[in-house]
């Protein structure tokens, strides 16, 4: 019987109802047995046959009857809370775990969305100074961090610096050549208005020394002319042609002396008769 208990979980505290009908149980089947052992006492295999109902064996059995009726009820009614409590149990369960999935849903949404803009916030600062770059904006970006992300800032940073540095660097050699060029072209222009006006002075001088020449061998032909009238020899032509021209040239030399200002008219007549 201590097993049956121990089966039935009677040591159990707190099953008051089970332990009063297994032990009404219990006591039915202990006085059942007894009246076996009688019967073999007597001299006879306890058999249905040799067995007579009495009214006390009868209402042993009914009593053990009625409790394990009793018992079965209970223990349905046992179950149906036990399953009604399961469902319940299950149904909070679930309602927990839904609201867990959706709690984690939710979290996992907003966790990727800080992701994607932790991620995507630095990216697009990288292409919209690589956007400015190309279009000669020089910008850095600042990516705090020690990530992958901070490293490639921190090469286009580097990357940036070099760019304008070879900028600044050609942009001083440009501007030193077109320096040197403007001081060629000033020295060019300056040369060839010195040699334009180096040419008109020639072209001048040239002109000038036509006109002189011309007129000079006018007189002189004049000169021979008027000569040859008043000679009446060519030894007397000569030598008055000879003197006249010997009084040209100094009255040349006078007036070159005076930069062809004029020469006073007793000092030209001096210089004819000399």
């Amino acid at each position: 019987m201590a097993r049956f208990r121990s089966v039935a979980h009677l040591d159990r505290p707190g099953e008051e109802v089970e332990a009063a009908l297994f032990r009404r149980i219990e006591i039915g089947v202990e006085r059942i047995a007894e009246m076996g052992d009688r019967v073999v006492e007597a001299g006879g295999a306890a058999t249905p046959e040799r067995m007579v109902p009495s009214p006390d064996f009868e209402a042993t059995v009914d009593d053990v009857v009625a409790a394990l009726a009793e018992l079965i009820v209970h223990e349905q009614d046992e179950v149906a809370v036990g399953q009604a409590t399961a469902r319940a149990v299950i149904r909070g369960a679930e309602r927990r775990l839904w609201g867990l999935g959706a709690i984690s849903l939710v979290g996992a949404s907003v966790i990727g969305l800080l992701l994607s803009r932790r991620i995507t916030g630095p990216i697009n600062q990288l292409l919209a100074a690589a956007r400015g770059v190309g279009a000669g904006a020089l910008t850095r970006v600042a990516v705090p961090g020690s990530d992958e992300l901070a490293a490639l800032a921190g090469a286009f940073n580097a990357m940036v610096d070099d760019v304008e540095a070879a900028r600044s660097s050609l942009e001083s050699a440009v501007a030193a050549r077109t320096s040197e060029l403007e001081a060629a072209n000033v020295a060019l222009r300056e040369s060839i208005a010195e040699r334009e006006s180096t040419e008109a002075r020639q072209r001048l001088m040239m002109h000038e020394l036509d006109h002189r020449v011309k007129n000079t061998l006018a007189a002189v032909i004049a000169l021979a002319g008027q000569t040859l009238e008043g000679a009446s020899t060519k030894e007397e032509f000569r030598i008055a042609l000879e003197g006249r021209l010997h009084a040209m040239a100094r009255t040349h030399e006078a007036l070159a002396r005076e930069r062809w200002k004029g020469v006073d008219v007793a000092e030209a007549v001096r210089l004819v008769l000399d």
